[in-house]
């Protein structure tokens, strides 16, 4: 019985552990061109677009990529129209 225990607490840590991901920031992206496209590819297959780290991805592309292709996302290309409406009104 105790084994059974000892197994099922040890899954459920590693569950928990495996759902724990670094979180990077616009900056971390910035700094390290292939962790920015690793992430731009990673949240584009898994359509998570919402997480932390895609949303941070996403900006980090833009700042990186503003002057070569104006408007460039692959994320979140609505959501900075929306707040340029925002602060004009």
């Amino acid at each position: 019985m105790n084994k059974v225990i000892i197994t099922a607490l040890l899954f459920c840590i590693g569950f928990a552990v495996a759902g724990c991901e670094k979180e990077y920031s616009v900056e971390d992206f910035k700094k390290d061109p292939k962790l920015l496209e690793q992430w731009a590819m990673k949240c584009m297959i898994s359509g998570d677009l919402d997480s932390t780290n895609c949303k941070n991805a996403d900006k980090a592309y833009r700042i990186v990529h503003r002057n070569d292709w104006p408007g460039a996302s692959f994320v979140h290309d609505d959501e900075e129209k929306s707040e340029e409406k925002k602060e004009g009104n």
